[in-house]
């Protein structure tokens, strides 16, 4: 007498003997590219407008594009603003410098003449 086999109504379950493996293939990695985000330089952008208004405005404005262009994915465009930025940026700070010690050279020759 041989022995019985046992008779499988369903086929097996995953995981249990008699059930096929599966090839699946393999993922392969997708290279990840670091983006850097633009400098917008808002900061400073925003630290000139206390030294000339006008231009400091230009540059808050640029910076402000520089952002924009970053969050729509132009990271040419965001790279291109952020420099024109900190381009107006240190025109306003440099105008400060220049019209400040003006005024106070003026300022102080005007102090000296009035003092003889």
């Amino acid at each position: 007498v041989q022995p019985h086999a046992a008779v499988v109504a369903f086929p097996p379950a995953p995981g249990q003997p008699g059930y096929p493996l599966q090839q699946y293939p393999q993922a392969q990695a997708q290279p990840q590219v670091a983006v850097q985000e633009p400098r917008t330089n808002l900061v400073i952008a925003w630290i000139s407008c206390l030294c000339c208004c006008l231009i400091g405005a230009a540059a808050v404005s640029k910076a402000y594009e520089a952002k924009e262009c970053y969050e729509r994915g132009d990271f040419e465009e965001g790279k291109r603003a952020g420099e024109e930025a900190l381009k107006w940026a240190i025109g306003s700070i440099i105008t400060q410098v220049v019209l400040g010690s003006l005024i106070g050279y003026i300022h102080y020759s005007v102090d000296q003449a009035n003092r003889k």
